[in-house]
């Protein structure tokens, strides 16, 4: 079983994605990363009225605080892209699943 792609972050983004005050990550969109071509990939689910839904593979990702090593996982739900932020991709989080658990190697 593969583990859920872990983004390093600084110790004040980590505290603010455990206290729910930022619900998104700004990452570079870079394929050539494996934890972003893993969260970019996907597949169209069918809606009704002939609408199509995109929903990720992968639907856990975590965040690892560089100060402390600990670690949260949220649900993932997709990828968005703004036209002012060429280059960049904003990893929508929903709800925490796990907080504070120590990285062991």
């Amino acid at each position: 079983m593969t583990r859920e792609p872990i983004f390093k972050c600084e110790h004040t983004l980590y505290l603010m994605l455990r206290d729910g005050s930022k619900p998104f990550d700004m990452r570079k969109y870079d394929l050539s990363d494996d934890r972003i071509r893993r969260l970019a990939w996907g597949h169209a689910r069918p809606r009704s009225f002939g609408e199509t839904r995109w929903v990720p593979m992968e639907t856990v990702v975590s965040f690892q605080d560089k100060e402390t090593g600990e670690i949260q996982m949220f649900e993932y739900q997709g990828m968005e892209f703004a036209p002012w932020a060429p280059g960049w991709c904003f990893l929508l989080l929903g709800r925490q699943l796990r907080d504070g658990v120590p990285v062991e190697d």
